[in-house]
């Protein structure tokens, strides 16, 4: 999935029509979930402000909750450092403008809804790397 324009959800004050992914990380190819995680970026930006980072967040992880099974965790904000344990093939960094978004499904979800190994990655968003 290539960073740029990407044509999602409705037009707003604070993001027009066409959202600028300015960043878009996973660990290797683009999970499956990774188009349901920018279409619902898209409709949080919508029902809610830019700076209501919390709400946004909850949002996002409700309805990865309810679409994928349990078990992902969302963080929203403009100036935040993570050092998160994930699910292979279950993560997703992205931002629209300056808004930062990290979605990921963390090693507490039970092995029914855990479609993956056991988590082997860890990211830092302070150097932009996976580490085994």
């Amino acid at each position: 999935m290539d960073v740029g324009a990407v044509r999602l959800g409705t037009p707003t004050k604070a993001y027009p029509k066409t959202l600028y992914i300015t960043k878009l990380v996973f660990p290797s190819s683009p999970p499956p979930t990774a188009t349901d995680a920018l279409n619902l970026a898209a409709k949080a930006l919508d029902s809610f402000d830019v700076t209501e980072a919390t709400d946004i967040a909850r949002f996002i992880k409700k309805e990865f909750d309810r679409i994928h099974g349990g078990g992902w965790q969302c963080i929203v904000g403009t100036d935040f450092g993570s050092f998160v344990t994930h699910c292979f093939g279950c993560f997703i960094y992205f931002c629209v403008g300056s808004l930062a978004i990290l979605l990921f499904r963390g090693s507490a979800a039970s092995q029914q809804q855990q479609q993956f190994p056991e988590p082997t990655h860890h990211f830092s968003l302070m150097d932009n790397t996976l580490k085994p």
